[in-house]
């Protein structure tokens, strides 16, 4: 009778373990599927194939709701997009799983090495299929450091912020983004040389994941005189991100400044402000373009009012 109940006792806790091992996989099917949308930019589908329907009808609540002061999310868009397109690895960490009812500990690792973490908080619906059922915040690994060394940045209290910067460094020394903020930090210094080689240093670690960089890099280059260096850093920011206006812009510029392939300055403050239609600064970079081919009627079509060529200079 004691053999019987022993094996009758493994069996039931084999069981249980296979149930626990299946329902963790199965919620971790859910935040990296939900993720994976999120990564493509498929908000919708992200909406539709993983949160819950409790979760949707707050999501599609109407306004008035939200002024009545109801506890609603933001939207999946609202929430995610900033990792849309830059999520490397979802790691999913301590989990709860209390019977219909889930809550998972969430990194997103993003090909910068920026990771924000956050948690998901998942339900059973109708007894069968795991569902998001609600998020917290996702903050990056440093953040808080990351904050009080903007302010302290802000009020040019320089060692103070390096200080904060190091600290969030340790929290994360993947993170190729705090290097740049650090860059960042010298440069409204006016210490273009620190500036310059932590900019560096943030692309070396993640060279074809970077944007920003490039583009301060280009700025300081483009400062010194340093014309085809500028420019190689503005094509390299426009490869890692075909869609970044600003990169469009400031080459259209340099080209413009400079009155070298003023065609090309031309195609690219034309697809700056296709992508940002409602900055002005980018149709007076058009504009300046036009005006240095000495084409003076399309110029004046696009100079805004104050725009002063005599020193416009960046």
């Amino acid at each position: 009778m004691g053999v019987k109940c022993t094996f009758l006792l493994a069996t039931v806790l084999s069981f249980l373990a296979l149930a626990s091992c299946t329902a963790r996989a199965r919620v971790d099917d859910v935040v990296k599927g939900f993720f994976g949308e999120i990564n493509g930019s498929n908000f919708e589908s992200a909406k539709a194939k993983y949160l819950s329907a409790s979760l949707i009808n707050e999501l599609n609540a109407p306004s008035s709701l939200r002024a009545l002061g109801a506890p609603l999310h933001k939207t999946v868009e609202q929430s995610f997009q900033r990792a849309a397109g830059g999520i490397d690895s979802i790691e999913v960490g301590s989990e709860e799983i209390k019977g219909e009812q889930a809550s998972l500990a969430t990194t997103l690792v993003m090909k910068w090495g920026t990771k924000d973490s956050g948690s998901i908080e998942l339900i059973k619906e109708a007894g069968k299929n795991w569902k998001i059922s609600g998020w917290g915040e996702f903050k990056g690994l440093g953040s808080e450091h990351l904050a009080n060394a903007a302010t302290l940045c802000n009020a040019r209290n320089l060692d103070a912020a390096l200080s904060e910067y190091r600290a969030a460094l340790i929290e994360n020394p993947q993170d190729s983004i705090l290097i740049f903020y650090m860059g960042g930090c010298y440069e409204i210094m006016g210490k273009l040389n620190e500036a310059e080689a932590e900019y560096k240093r943030s692309i070396q670690m993640h060279p074809n994941a970077l944007w920003d960089p490039y583009l301060r890099l280009g700025w300081i280059y483009q400062i010194r005189g340093n014309i085809a260096q500028a420019e190689q850093a503005y094509q390299k920011a426009i490869k890692n991100k075909p869609d970044y206006a600003l990169a469009y812009n400031n080459l259209a510029w340099l080209y413009a400044d400079k009155g070298i392939k003023l065609d090309r300055a031309i195609e690219l403050a034309q697809k700056a402000s296709e992508l940002a239609p409602n900055e002005g600064n980018f149709l007076d970079t058009l504009g300046w373009a036009y005006y240095r081919k000495g084409d003076r009627a399309q110029a004046l079509k696009y100079l805004t009012p104050g725009f002063t060529i005599s020193v416009r200079s960046g």
